[in-house]
């Protein structure tokens, strides 16, 4: 992705693009306060209540691109790897990780024992698999890359074209292989990658469009999957609308392009955006630890929609949302401020090292 910044190759950030990020980390909190915590709307309550149903399926066809900008930012920045900046990555979600699972295992050891603690350190558990996707995606980037830097426009244009028919056929319309995995996966992650670095090197059409063309496109596409998904819902009992809130679905995946493209269109420099940026994908590490998640992100979000009516639901949760990510940044800049300690002393040991060395040469 740039998940985040630590990762990137960015020294002067364009702030119209670290703005998006900051949008698209506050849609992955939608998305989790959405279908993840209070469950999809039934046949019933569509019927029952179709305003609130068709809000309900329109926040959550808006937040759903949240992942997939992410990796768009990414596949158009490029990903430059570097040892340091992945060594930071991996502080960054062992800082996270080990103060969070410290505050419950104190909390509820029976729950959060340190056998159990190691095991979602080392993402041994089936959860969080947006990290392990996007480090594999990290690890295959220089490969990648060479192919975006070496490859004729041609070749480029027919290899992306030869991935989303495949992934369109296969990986989202029949289900037939799993490793897309509904877009949950590196496979996915390649594809999004590739379609930004094309964009971005050959089609000047599509980045020279107006902004509020890209806004219309994007509104459409989000439209489009609203209404499909409670359509489907009211008039068939057991219809199954999960592929249309697949991050490999074709709307979700035109959704983002649009948006990323409006963003795109916008030019300005902003200290403040950047700095939050810089901080934001812990937001996720935050209310994505299994502990957080179980034990204060998923029980506050039920509480408020069972208590409140949804109008009331609906600012409690962004207020929630917004509360989680500022306390989020202000931990992470603990955290850089940490490792930055951490790699004065790391420099300073080093050095010594190599004096004694010389010397004793």
């Amino acid at each position: 992705m740039n998940t985040k910044p630590a990762i990137s190759a960015q020294k002067t950030r364009d702030s119209n693009i670290e703005l998006l990020r900051i949008i698209a980390m506050l849609l992955v909190l939608i998305v989790h306060t959405s279908f993840f915590t209070i469950g999809v709307p039934t046949h019933a309550e569509t019927i029952a209540e179709p305003a609130k149903s068709s809000i309900r399926f329109l926040v959550q066809s808006i937040a759903i691109i949240s992942v997939n900008l992410f990796v768009f930012i990414s596949g158009w920045y490029g990903i430059r790897p570097k040892m340091k900046r992945f060594v930071e990555f991996i502080f960054q979600i062992v800082f996270f990780y080990a103060i969070i699972f410290a505050i419950f295992h104190v909390i509820d050891p029976d729950k959060w024992t340190g056998k159990t603690i190691v095991k979602y350190m080392l993402f041994i558990e089936d959860a969080n698999w947006f990290i392990k996707a996007y480090i594999f995606l990290y690890l295959l980037s220089p490969v990648i890359n060479k192919y975006v830097k070496s490859a004729s426009r041609n070749s480029f244009r027919w290899l992306v074209i030869a991935f989303f028919c495949f992934q369109f056929f296969y990986g989202w319309y029949f289900d037939g292989v799993k490793w897309f995995s509904h877009g949950y996966s590196t496979m996915s992650f390649i594809g999004l990658y590739l379609l930004a670095s094309y964009i971005k090197q050959h089609s000047t059409r599509l980045i020279r469009l107006p902004f509020w063309i890209n806004i219309a496109l994007w509104l459409a596409m989000t439209l489009a999957t609203t209404a499909i998904t409670f359509h489907l819902t009211q008039s068939i009992p057991q219809g199954d609308i999960r592929p249309y809130f697949d991050y490999n679905s074709p709307l979700v995946i035109a959704a983002t392009v649009f948006l990323f493209l409006a963003f795109n269109r916008l030019h300005f420099k902003s200290a403040i955006v950047n700095w939050i940026a810089i901080s934001c994908f812990a937001a996720f590490l935050l209310h994505c630890n299994p502990a957080f998640m179980d034990g204060v992100f998923q029980p506050v979000i039920r509480g408020a929609y069972t208590q409140l009516s949804y109008s009331s639901f609906l600012a409690y949760a962004l207020v929630f949302v917004l509360a989680i990510f500022s306390a989020a940044i202000i931990i992470d800049k603990i955290r850089i401020s940490v490792w930055k300690l951490i790699l004065i002393i790391s420099d300073n040991l080093c050095s010594i090292y190599s004096q004694k060395k010389n010397h004793s040469n």
